[in-house]
């Protein structure tokens, strides 16, 4: 029910923190954000803006930073503005798009609006290019319960020409799958984020060792968490 009002729910957060409940993401985007005097976020994979979000305390707690929230479900990424609707004009951008390594167009699976009501709330949030990626939250998943739709794709660089910037300093990757792709157009950018957060659980063991060489000849040292990756650019 917090969710529908979010000043609450952000209130009722800020209080839990008090009380102890962190996380090891929590922890490392805490350290993060204390080190920094504000900076541009993105936040690819924007879902709702309040759901398994990892940045939205620490973004409403500081005003010293701004951001673009990237989401290719239009209803979520309404539901995302709704959410920041409290927050001054200009401060925060909405791009319904999908990222990957290439502008241009992306094939996703979704759940049918139609199937949502009988389905736990996990489903209106997973949006994948991998048909599988579904199977695995659903195992009992029905062909006739899945649409696949064409979403705009933009590159990192895309995202960034969109919303009229030439850097960002965090970058947060949730996208059900399809992480890689999305890692290798930000390692491809001159101006690399300062860190990055992204799950991690999606790899198996030749994937995760490619992220692993990709992401370290860019520059980073990474922290594997129990279902993320923390990274920090060295220097």
């Amino acid at each position: 029910m917090l969710k529908r009002q979010p000043p609450l729910f952000d209130a009722a957060r800020s209080v839990s923190r008090s009380l102890g409940f962190r996380s090891p993401v929590y922890d490392h985007l805490k350290a993060f954000f204390k080190s920094s005097k504000g900076g541009i976020f993105v936040q690819i994979g924007a879902n709702d803006g309040i759901s398994n979000d990892p940045i939205r305390e620490f973004i409403v707690e500081d005003e010293r930073w701004r951001g673009v929230f990237v989401e290719p479900v239009p209803y979520l990424l309404e539901q995302c503005r709704k959410n920041y609707a409290f927050f001054p004009p200009g401060r925060l951008q909405f791009l319904n798009a999908a990222v990957s390594n290439t502008d241009g167009q992306l094939e996703m699976w979704r759940f049918k609006d139609s199937e949502l009501e009988n389905l736990p709330l996990l489903a209106r949030q997973i949006t994948s290019t991998e048909l599988p990626h579904l199977k695995k939250h659903f195992p009992d998943l029905r062909p006739e319960q899945v649409e696949r739709i064409t979403v705009p794709a933009l590159s990192y660089c895309g995202v960034l020409q969109q919303a009229g910037l030439n850097h960002a300093d965090l970058v947060t990757v949730d996208a059900e799958g399809h992480e890689a792709p999305i890692l290798e157009s930000i390692c491809l950018h001159p101006h690399k984020p300062a860190a990055l957060l992204f799950e991690s659980t999606h790899f198996d063991a030749a994937g995760w060792d490619k992220v692993q060489k990709l992401l370290d000849s860019a520059g980073y040292d990474l922290t594997p968490l129990p279902a993320d990756c923390f990274a920090r650019l060295r220097g």
